[in-house]
């Protein structure tokens, strides 16, 4: 190869790298601005957050007239000055609150947790299911026997209605029930109606619908 050509082929070579370079600086150049943005974004996020509960801080020291050496006990002890407030509510100190919300997020993960029927209905996330297929069971019941019972009409927020006793979580069968559906009562006339589910909460199916005429 003559010095002419081992020039040109080095300079081919340059070129071609440089331009390659650029290519892969091109390519990667949204995902290193991406990642910017997303690491101010992070920044910026943690700041607002720690400003909000500054704010937040500042205002209760003002408002209720408490140091800051309190306010801080105080959310050391209960999680947070909100915990603090809740306790209160419900004339708990630290150490029963701790307790209370311990049991109380064990609830929502199993029904089993829950202290009673009140818990497990507004606290417990399976209890939507337990509605939710309480309604669909009873219009299977109506569309079994449509000549008489037609297309149920339901409130807005149906089988939000429990009962006190028997304990649920002891006996592991829940009742629902529905205090005001409309149901066919013939051809054309609607009655008012007690629908009363009873649920398995150990096989996660309902048991049995009761349709009482009010």
């Amino acid at each position: 190869m003559t010095l002419a050509m081992r020039k040109r082929f080095s300079f081919e070579l340059r070129k071609r790298f440089s331009f390659e370079w650029i290519d892969v600086v091109a390519a990667s150049a949204p995902v290193l601005v991406g990642g910017c943005i997303y690491l101010i974004f992070l920044v910026l996020a943690g700041g607002s957050a720690q400003e909000k509960v500054d704010d937040k801080k500042a205002r209760v020291l003002t408002t209720e007239g408490i140091s800051e050496a309190t306010y801080d006990s105080l959310a050391r002890d209960f999680g947070s000055y909100d915990d603090y407030k809740r306790a209160i509510e419900k004339g708990m100190n630290a150490r029963q609150y701790v307790r209370y919300k311990s049991q109380k997020e064990a609830c929502t993960k199993s029904w089993s947790s829950c202290s009673d029927n009140a818990q497990l209905a507004s606290e417990w996330p399976g209890w939507a299911r337990v509605k939710a297929e309480c309604k669909v069971a009873a219009n299977e019941l109506a569309a079994s026997d449509r000549a008489r019972h037609g297309h149920p009409q339901w409130p807005w927020l149906a089988f939000s209605s429990f009962l006190n006793a028997p304990d649920y979580i002891k006996t592991g069968s829940a009742i629902a029930i529905e205090p005001d559906a409309k149901f066919k009562n013939g051809p054309s006339a609607s009655v008012r109606v007690r629908v009363v589910c009873q649920y398995d909460l150990k096989a996660s199916r309902v048991q049995n619908i009761v349709i009482v005429e009010r």
